[in-house]
């Protein structure tokens, strides 16, 4: 197995190649590439839709996806099973589909620059989440599921639509960061007070 990471890299960089070179690329990979890509980035390339050779790649821990125009992510996305990374930033999508609660193991979720209105109900099954980051989109309001994520240390809604925010974000008790500015908010709730590692508001 030594031999094979010396000849291969663990990350497949296709970023800003073009759709076209991106679907010959991910196509031409060999087993052995598959086996060992831990990184993918396919940012940059104007993409519609995840290629669907990107399940082959069954130990990505980390995609990048940003830039593309995307508009919906696949429901082979689930099955990405180790993936701790995911970065869908600066693309077109109204809504996160369901099936990104399925991805158990996922530390960092960016969604900044969509077109988002609602976040998935599901989002409350990433308990290993750590950063979310959802600013510059068209978000009305919070669901009381984010409460659920206990280990969120990051959390960004700034440039929304927002105009209350729901209690149980007091339960985010290993908050530190928070960014919420450019929203509709009147006053910032009393609970936010509450959270006692918070270092820093935006």
């Amino acid at each position: 197995m030594s031999n094979v990471k010396n000849k291969y890299s663990e990350v497949f960089n296709a970023y800003s190649i073009g759709s076209t070179k991106v679907y010959k690329k991910l196509k031409e990979a060999t087993k052995e590439e598959r086996e060992i890509t831990k990184e993918m980035i396919l940012g940059g390339n104007k993409l519609i839709r995840v290629p669907n050779e990107v399940q082959t790649f069954k130990n990505i821990e980390e995609l990048i996806l940003n830039e593309n125009k995307l508009t919906n992510l696949p429901s082979f996305l689930g099955k990405l099973e180790n993936l701790t990374y995911l970065d869908v930033s600066y693309n077109k999508f109204e809504k996160i589909p369901a099936n990104i609660g399925k991805l158990k193991k996922l530390e960092n979720l960016e969604l900044d620059n969509n077109q988002i209105e609602i976040l998935p109900e599901t989002i409350d099954e990433l308990t290993t989440l750590k950063r979310l980051s959802i600013s510059n989109n068209k978000i009305k309001e919070i669901s009381p599921n984010i409460g659920e994520l206990k280990k969120l240390e990051y959390l960004n809604i700034g440039h929304n639509e927002i105009e209350s925010l729901p209690e149980t974000l007091g339960n985010l008790e290993n908050l530190k960061q928070l960014g919420l500015s450019n929203n509709r908010f009147k006053e910032l709730p009393d609970f936010i007070g509450g959270l006692r590692n918070l270092e820093g508001i935006d």
